[in-house]
C-alpha cells in the first residue's frame, strides 16, 4: 500500500528532488492572478515543467523539510486549497553582492550569476532558471530588482555534489506582504559554493 503523501503535485518521500522543477520556457509563463498552489509547487504555474537533474548518484541533500501545511478552501479534504506553506531548515544566502545577466543559449533561458574576482574581473559562479517572465518584476517598486543586482533575492541549496562544491536549489524572494516568509521565483545551480555557503548559518525558512 502506498503511504506517500501528495503535496500539491510533489511527493513527500521525494520532496527534496521534486522541489527542483523548472519551467521549460519561462518567457512564455506568467504567474496567474488567481491562487492555484504555493509558489514552491509547479501547480502554482501554467506551463511545461522539467526537472534539474542531479549529478548521477554522487550527491547529498543539504536541506531538511520540517513541515508542510495546507489550508483548505472548504470543509472537504479533497477540495481546493486556499493557502499552503513549507518549512525548510537550510542555508539561506542573499544575492545582494552578485551581478545578474540575462543569457539565452540555444533557446535555454537563464540568468548568469557573476561576481568580481580579486583581480576585478567578472567571474561566472552559477545560473538561475527563472520560473516566469516576471522574475525581476515580481517584487515591489523601488527594491532594486534589476539585472545589475541580486538585491532582495536569496538562494536556498537543496543538493550538493559529493565530489565537488556544486550546489543546486531554490531561488527565493522576500515576501513583503507576510514579512516572515519567502516566495519561490526560480531554481539555481552554483559552480563552486564552498567559500559562499560554508560561512552561512542554518535557519528555518518558510516558503509560501
Amino acid at each position: 500500500m502506498n503511504r506517500d503523501e501528495y503535496l500539491w503535485g510533489l511527493w513527500k518521500t521525494t520532496i527534496y528532488d521534486d522541489l527542483t522543477w523548472k519551467t521549460r520556457n519561462p518567457s512564455r509563463v506568467r504567474r496567474p492572478s488567481q491562487y492555484q498552489a504555493p509558489s514552491w509547487s509547479w501547480a502554482a504555474l501554467n506551463g511545461e515543467i522539467v526537472w534539474l537533474l542531479p549529478w548521477g548518484s554522487k550527491f547529498q541533500h543539504v536541506a531538511l523539510r520540517l513541515e508542510c501545511e495546507p489550508t483548505l478552501s472548504g470543509s472537504d479534504p479533497s477540495g481546493g486549497v486556499s493557502y499552503g506553506f513549507i518549512l525548510i531548515r537550510g542555508i539561506l544566502k542573499g544575492l545582494g553582492d552578485i551581478e545578474l545577466r540575462e543569457h539565452n543559449d540555444d533557446g535555454l533561458e537563464t540568468i548568469v550569476l557573476q561576481k568580481k574576482s580579486a583581480e576585478g574581473e567578472n567571474r561566472k559562479i552559477g545560473c538561475i532558471y527563472p520560473d516566469t517572465a516576471d522574475f525581476l518584476s515580481e517584487g515591489p517598486v523601488g527594491c532594486g530588482n534589476t539585472l545589475e543586482s541580486g538585491l532582495n533575492l536569496f538562494v536556498l541549496p537543496i543538493r550538493r555534489e559529493h565530489t565537488g562544491n556544486h550546489y543546486m536549489g531554490l531561488v527565493l524572494r522576500y515576501n513583503y506582504v507576510n514579512r516572515c516568509s519567502y516566495r519561490r521565483v526560480g531554481v539555481f545551480t552554483w559552480d563552486d559554493g564552498s567559500s559562499c555557503f560554508d560561512s552561512c548559518a542554518e535557519q528555518i525558512v518558510k516558503i509560501e
